[in-house]
C-alpha cells in the first residue's frame, strides 16, 4: 500500500474520530446528565485513592508501579462500556430535544386553523372518530355515535391556559349540544381546569403539549430524522470552532503540560529507583491528579463563561 494511502486513511480516520467525540460532547451539552468534567474528576479521585492504597500495601515498587497500571486499565475499560451505554442513550434524548424544539418553532409559524386541520386528518387516519369538519374555529365529529367537539388552545408568553378561555369553549360546546369535547394545546392545564368536568357534567379530556407532539408526530410540523441530523451538523460546526478556542485558551493559560511531564519524570525516576521512590511515586501521581483537577476547573469556568454563546439570550 502506497505510503500516501496510509496517510489518508490515517486523517481519514482521526477526522471521523474528531467528528464523533465532537457529536457526543453536543450531546451531552444538550442533556441533564453528569458532564463529561465530573465523570473526569470522579474517575481522577479514584485512580488517585487506589494508587496511594496500592503503593502503601505493595512490598517493592515494581509491584506497586504494575498495581497502578492494571488499576488504570481496569478503570479506563470500565469508563468505556459505561460510557458507549450513556452515548446511545444521550444521542436519544438529543434528537428528542431537538425535534421537539424545531416542532415548536414550526408550529408558531403555523396559524391555528392549520393546526386544526392537522388534529382533523391524524385524528381520522387513526380512526379515533368520523366525519370530522371544521365549524368557526374548532374540529366536529362523531364518536361513538355522539357529537364529539376538538378544540385548539394556543397559548402565547404562559405554559398554563387560562381558565376562562376554557370556560367559553366549553359553553359553546354546550349551547351547541356537544357532550364530547378534546381539548388540545401547545401548554399546559392548572389544576382547575379538571375541575371544569364535574362543574359542567361533560365528557372532557384535555391533551397538554406532549400529546399534542405525539397526535402531530407524522405530520410536516415534526422534522424527520435527516432534518434533525442536519441541525445537529449545522450546530456541530460552530460549536467546533469555539470549543477549538477554549481548549488553546484553556492550554496557554495554566502549565498543565509541564505538570503532567514532572509527573511522568519522577514516576520513571521511582522504577528506575532514582531517589526516594515512594516519595517520587507519591509526587508523581499528586502531579498528574493535580494537572487534571486543573482542566476540570478550567473546564468548567470556561462553561460559565460561554453561557450565553451556547445557550443564547
Amino acid at each position: 500500500m502506497p505510503y500516501t494511502d496510509i496517510v489518508k486513511k490515517i486523517k481519514t480516520s482521526w477526522g471521523k474520530r474528531q467528528e464523533q467525540k465532537l457529536l457526543k460532547e453536543y450531546y451531552r451539552r444538550q442533556s441533564t446528565c453528569v458532564s463529561s468534567a465530573s465523570c473526569l474528576f470522579q474517575n481522577t479521585v479514584l485512580f488517585t485513592f487506589l494508587s496511594l492504597v496500592i503503593v502503601w500495601k505493595s512490598s517493592t515498587m515494581r509491584v506497586a508501579l504494575w498495581g497502578v497500571l492494571i488499576i488504570a486499565i481496569v478503570i479506563i475499560i470500565f469508563r468505556y462500556f459505561e460510557q458507549k451505554k450513556e452515548n446511545k442513550q444521550l444521542k436519544k434524548n438529543c434528537y428528542k430535544k431537538i425535534a421537539e424544539k424545531e416542532f415548536w418553532k414550526r408550529v408558531e409559524k403555523v396559524q391555528d386553523d392549520k393546526i386544526l386541520m392537522l388534529l382533523g386528518k391524524e385524528i381520522e387516519k387513526k380512526k379515533l372518530a368520523t366525519h370530522i369538519k371544521t365549524n368557526e374555529g374548532m374540529l366536529e365529529g362523531i364518536l361513538n355515535y355522539k357529537k364529539l367537539a376538538v378544540i385548539y388552545l394556543e397559548v402565547t408568553g404562559e405554559d398554563m391556559v387560562a381558565t376562562k378561555d376554557l370556560m367559553s369553549v366549553i359553553r359553546r360546546c354546550i349551547q351547541e349540544g356537544i357532550q364530547q369535547v378534546r381539548v388540545f394545546t401547545n401548554g399546559e392545564f392548572g389544576d382547575n381546569a379538571m375541575n371544569l368536568k364535574q362543574r359542567y357534567d361533560i365528557d372532557l379530556r384535555l391533551y397538554n403539549s406532549d400529546k399534542l407532539i405525539y397526535l402531530l408526530k407524522n405530520t410536516f410540523l415534526f422534522p424527520s430524522l435527516s432534518e434533525v441530523e442536519d441541525i445537529i451538523n449545522h450546530k456541530k460546526a460552530k460549536r467546533q470552532k469555539r470549543l477549538n478556542l477554549i481548549k488553546r485558551e484553556i492550554l496557554e493559560r495554566k502549565h498543565f503540560g509541564s505538570y503532567i511531564m514532572y509527573s511522568v519524570i519522577l514516576l520513571l525516576m521511582s522504577w528506575y529507583r532514582i531517589g526516594v521512590v515512594y516519595l517520587n511515586i507519591l509526587a508523581g501521581i499528586s502531579l498528574l491528579s493535580l494537572a487534571f483537577a486543573l482542566i476540570i476547573k478550567e473546564l468548567k469556568i470556561q462553561e460559565s463563561e460561554t453561557y450565553f454563546e451556547k445557550e443564547g439570550l
